[in-house]
């Protein structure tokens, strides 16, 4: 039986990709497509196929899918990064006419533990700390002024693919795209908000010299900063005590303890506070002291 997927919204969304496709037959079998995976819960080819809406388990189901999935059709330009600069896009026409917008930039960890042969399968920590297979993400999502919500950027990679980089490179990548095309909007100031993942000189150097503004999450309290140019270095942890809060804020979280195998309540604290690093490279800290 096949499960029902609502398709109101979803199919909505779903027309903003039509250009990419030369003809409404290969639009539909798309949609189609992503209904199906929705609705299998799955990406096996004969699963999809079965519970895809109006289609059937055959051999020329899935051939037609496989083609289409792996772009095999002249008429439909549905390669990744042309996928992502079209979602970038989407997102940043509805960030349009904001003064500001709070860019925040997240990866994730797209686990496949049951997985062999997809190629370029890589591995990622799982729930429980371990290493499994999977795949990197990397998203990011827009905040306007006015609590407009938008996907500005969206990719998955592995560290184990031909030509891959850096994760660094992966990350300039999604600055690039997001700011361009929220310049041809024209929203030029953008607030970034990092995870501590990050934190890293590199990646903070590389914000700066594209004029962004940003907030980090400290990946620990023992490093080299400066209240100021030209002051003496000191810890995170000691700068706390005598930089000037940006603000402090507080919220409670039901977390499982492996170790009662009960859930409790911990509150967690972030203050924000500014400083620059001996390098000359000024930025934000969240510190959790």
């Amino acid at each position: 039986m096949k499960t029902h997927v609502p398709r109101g919204a979803f199919s909505r969304h779903l027309q903003s990709f039509r250009p990419l496709f030369g003809d409404r037959r290969l639009f539909d079998g798309f949609s189609t497509t992503l209904h199906g995976i929705l609705a299998s819960g799955g990406l096996r080819l004969s699963q999809i196929a079965r519970c895809a809406p109006g289609s059937t388990c055959t051999a020329h189901a899935e051939r037609r899918l496989r083609r289409l999935i792996h772009n095999q059709n002249a008429r439909a330009d549905l390669r990744p990064a042309r996928l992502t600069e079209l979602l970038t896009d989407l997102g940043a026409r509805r960030m349009a006419g904001s003064d500001e917008v709070l860019v925040i930039l997240d990866e994730s960890d797209l686990r496949k533990p049951h997985s062999k042969r997809i190629e370029n399968l890589d591995r990622v920590r799982a729930l429980d700390g371990t290493s499994v297979r999977g795949f990197h993400t990397l998203t990011t999502l827009g905040i306007a002024s006015n609590g407009t919500r938008a996907l500005l950027y969206q990719t998955s990679f592995s560290t184990l693919a031909p030509g891959f980089r850096s994760r660094n490179s992966e990350y300039r990548s999604a600055v690039l795209a997001v700011k361009h095309a929220l310049a041809q909007q024209g929203v030029t100031r953008l607030l970034w908000v990092l995870d501590r993942g990050f934190d890293a000189i590199d990646f903070l150097r590389f914000l700066h010299k594209q004029g962004q503004s940003f907030v980090v999450r400290a990946a620990h309290l023992d490093r080299m900063v400066q209240l100021d140019v030209g002051q003496r270095s000191m810890p995170l942890h000691e700068a706390l005590d005598h930089a000037s809060r940006l603000t402090t804020l507080s919220v409670e979280k039901a977390v499982f303890d492996v170790t009662t195998r009960r859930h409790r309540t911990v509150k967690f604290t972030c203050t924000a506070v500014p400083c620059t690093c001996p390098v000359h490279l000024a930025w934000g800290y969240c510190g959790a002291p």
